[in-house]
């Protein structure tokens, strides 16, 4: 049996799936934690809902192939990516260095492409666009996979992030470029930042909240927020619940709050609001309808809280085992958030909290990553110790 070597890259997973936007049906998923504020909740769901999801079965299954090293070790993602659909299509970039686009009620390849060393895609107006390991960001034909652009990078780029009609990437030189997604064409403000790292968008005036990777150790993270022209507006160190060091969290938008983890903090001072009594510090919340979802007590339940105060709303526990995974937290739509906790994925109540569906058999893998729902269906990577160590699952309504 051959070495199995995990791969990890910008503090998350390095099979991301994405939506193409632009060959959109109304139910897609449109990016990393479906928008640009990365609050993992999609309003456009409209067939899954509380009085039905119950009845989920595994549609079908699919192999995501790893890259094998001439010592024989393969390199496959960390049990984690990230599903979202369009028009009845699957996107995927996967470690070998293909991109492929699968029919979302099957299965089955509609297209792949080369794209080598592809890590990360998003999508938007006809164009799958892919960070790769060899310093570029790609743009791809939704309908065929044929390459439409090519932009090298001063560094290694980030995951993208698309706001209308630009895409947004960090480099490992630590600069944030953007480009027309039409194009490439460089578009807009390029300007230095602290560290690279992971961001959210806002699409209302354009400012960037990062939370950096690193300044000058490794554990020494901190969340800043800039100006859509590059001034920094204000910066601050991510505090450790332990002796590991601050977790790798994603910020989220909402309401004008940055939430990482269990706090929130104001949009434009940088002030701390509040810190939640029971949230896990090690995955980002969901924010839908008025409401914050997070994993909480190391990933033994969820709860729902109030984003004005922290205050629990609701709280389940029992889900998961005693160990913090390192994932990217619930995803929403409307009436139900869906998790993957105890290695299952599972779908709650959003107004109480109730269990309405968990997938049987478990799913083997190491991370909590969030499933992705749309177009009636829940999508999610998950990993193995075995051949062929990591799958796309879709499950849906009989």
């Amino acid at each position: 049996m051959s070495t199995v070597v995990r791969a990890r890259r910008w503090g998350r997973s390095a099979v991301v799936v994405m939506m193409v936007a632009g060959l959109v049906a109304c139910d897609g998923w449109v990016q990393f934690r479906a928008d640009a504020e990365r609050t993992g909740y999609n309003p456009r769901e409209t067939v899954l809902k509380a009085d039905n999801v119950s009845g989920l079965q595994a549609a079908w299954t699919v192999p995501i192939p790893p890259i094998v090293r001439p010592d024989g070790a393969a390199i496959v993602p960390d049990g984690g990516g990230n599903v979202a659909v369009g028009s009845g299509r699957v996107f995927l970039a996967a470690e070998d260095g293909t991109v492929r686009a699968f029919m979302a009620d099957t299965g089955a390849v509609a297209w792949s492409a080369p794209a080598p060393g592809a890590a990360d895609v998003v999508a938007t107006a006809g164009r799958v666009i892919v960070s790769t390991n060899d310093r570029n960001v790609v743009a791809l034909d939704a309908a065929t996979g044929a390459r439409v652009w090519r932009r090298a990078t001063l560094g290694y780029p980030s995951p993208p992030t698309i706001v209308g009609d630009r895409v947004f990437v960090i480099g490992s030189d630590s600069r944030l470029s953007t480009y027309d997604v039409a194009t490439g064409a460089p578009v807009g403000s390029s300007f230095p930042v602290a560290a690279p790292g992971a961001i959210a968008i806002s699409s209302v005036d354009g400012s960037v909240y990062l939370r950096t990777e690193r300044t000058v150790e490794v554990w020494d993270r901190h969340l800043q927020a800039y100006d859509a022209d590059g001034t920094l507006r204000w910066s601050i160190a991510v505090p450790s619940p332990s002796s590991a060091g601050p977790p790798a969290l994603i910020p989220v938008l909402a309401e004008g709050r940055v939430h990482l983890g269990g706090r929130a903090y104001d949009q434009i001072t940088g002030d701390l609001l509040w810190t939640a009594s029971n949230a896990d510090w090690y995955t980002s919340p969901a924010y839908a309808e008025g409401t914050l979802y997070g994993h909480r007590g190391f990933n033994l339940g969820v709860a729902a809280l109030d984003p004005a105060t922290g205050q629990t709303r609701w709280s389940t526990s029992g889900m998961g085992n005693a160990f913090p995974h390192l994932g990217d937290g619930p995803a929403a739509t409307p009436g139900v958030a869906s998790v993957k906790a105890g290695r299952r994925a599972r779908a709650l109540d959003a107004a109480t909290g109730a269990l309405l569906w968990s997938s049987d058999p478990a799913i083997a893998t190491p991370e909590d990553i969030m499933p992705v729902v749309a177009g009636g269906r829940v999508f999610s990577v998950t990993g193995t110790e075995t051949e062929p160590y990591s799958t796309l699952t879709a499950w849906q309504l009989p």
